[in-house]
């Protein structure tokens, strides 16, 4: 397990950090995956009702690259719309 490998005694700083941040990332996927599966238990049970609506998706995809250009232009993308 990633947590094992935080124990090591010779790790390095930037792979402690790495290693941290794979940990992050995998609790984040799990939270994500349990909240997913608690969302289609209330729409089958009929708790949550879903209703159509129309959207504009080409808003929603420009707000989303404003969202995410910084973090891309960090690690050297380049993200547009």
């Amino acid at each position: 397990m990633l947590t094992e490998l935080l124990l090591q005694p010779d790790l390095s700083s930037e792979q402690r950090e790495d290693f941290i941040k794979m940990v992050h990332q995998s609790g984040q996927g799990m939270v994500s995956t349990v909240y997913n599966i608690v969302e289609i238990s209330k729409i089958e049970a009929g708790i949550v009702n879903v209703i159509e609506q129309e959207a504009d998706l080409q808003q929603r995809v420009k707000e989303l690259v404003h969202f995410f250009k910084p973090e891309a232009e960090k690690k050297g993308l380049k993200i547009d719309s």
